[in-house]
């Protein structure tokens, strides 16, 4: 069956006030041709291809010149390519990451479709923000489920695949470049946020958690995942057995020991930990096994698809799951705003 290719426009993904709002002040925008300035600050935050960067140089994981320089190659294929041709092409451009980890990156993209869906389903108000949206799987499922959804991210590669899985399924976006630890909303703007393995990435986990909490609606929630530091599979970003249990130093070496992976930003974290930094910002955080969906281990490597059943035989003992929890392959955890309404 033929792939819709849905024609893409630059407009379709840029949207201005009162949606977005400068990221440092909070003060209002005005678009021009190139770029949408600050009427407060005189901030100027210029189009890529098609896409506001509201990034304030906050230290990142992502190589902003690096990044820059890819997504000229992906843009210009963008508009002939399906999501999966240009998705492969941009794993063809990362010569460092091998093979096997490319198929493992490819197995967890599957599994989250299937994810995306029933938390969407959980989640079920909008407008919802997707955090660090990475290739759009959570975009996708909102769509389809007629959620109004933004994504924002931090790499221009990642937007441009989003935008293009939106298109191949006819549909348009909410997208920008920013930082997830400054945000270009106003406050209270949102019901409900996801962020899928994004902490273990920033600098200063509690600033993006307080500027979620920012731009949450009263009651609203936050859905996350984070792989855990002690969980007893490889380490999910690079594949090796053992990484998490290293300390951080050691790890770094490890991995680029083994790899030629650069693993300094990357920084795991246990379940004490996650619950700790969470509750700063949250009075609410329950933290939980992972659901796997019968459909979601399908979609596992053969080794992987036998673990995940028998992690999920032991995860229904209930006596066991507090142990489990600890060597969990990853956490999901739901925290909810609880100030109360203006009055």
């Amino acid at each position: 069956m033929a792939i819709r290719r849905s024609k893409l426009r630059n407009t379709d993904f840029v949207h201005g006030p009162p949606l977005f709002c400068c990221p440092r002040c909070q003060g209002p925008l005005s678009p021009q041709p190139e770029t949408w300035s600050c009427a407060d600050c005189a901030s100027d935050y210029p189009l890529r291809h098609g896409f506001i960067d509201f990034r304030t140089g906050k230290a990142s994981d992502v190589d902003a010149q690096a990044d820059s320089k890819l997504a000229e190659f992906l843009a210009s294929r963008e508009a002939s390519c399906t999501f999966a041709e240009l998705r492969a092409y941009y794993y063809s451009l990362k010569p460092e990451a091998s093979d096997e980890l490319h198929r493992r990156h490819e197995s967890h993209f599957q599994a989250e479709a299937v994810r995306a869906k029933r938390v969407v389903q959980q989640l079920s108000e909008g407008p919802l923000l997707d955090l660090g949206c990475g290739a759009g799987q959570y975009l996708l499922a909102a769509a389809r489920s007629g959620i109004e959804t933004v994504g924002v991210d931090a790499s221009l590669c990642q937007l441009i695949l989003a935008r293009r899985l939106l298109a191949d399924q006819g549909f348009n976006g909410q997208l920008a470049l920013a930082n997830v630890e400054q945000l270009p909303f106003p406050s209270r703007t949102f019901r409900s946020a996801v962020a899928t393995d994004v902490l273990e990435h920033l600098h200063d986990p509690n600033l993006f958690l307080a500027e979620t909490a920012r731009v949450l609606a009263p009651q609203g929630a936050l859905w996350l995942t984070t792989p855990n530091r002690f969980s007893l599979t490889p380490e999910p970003h690079v594949g090796l057995w053992g990484a998490g249990w290293l300390p951080h130093s050691l790890a770094v070496r490890y991995v680029r020991a083994r790899t030629g992976i650069d693993y300094n930003s990357i920084r795991l974290m246990s379940l004490r930990d996650l619950r700790l930094i969470l509750e700063r910002s949250f009075p609410a955080v329950e933290i939980s096994l992972p659901t796997l969906a019968a459909s979601e281990i399908d979609a596992f490597s053969p080794l992987k698809r036998m673990l995940a059943r028998a992690y999920r035989t032991v995860s229904r003992i209930g006596p066991l799951r507090p142990a489990l929890l600890r060597v969990t392959p990853y956490f999901e955890a739901t925290c909810r705003k609880q100030e109360p309404p203006p009055s």
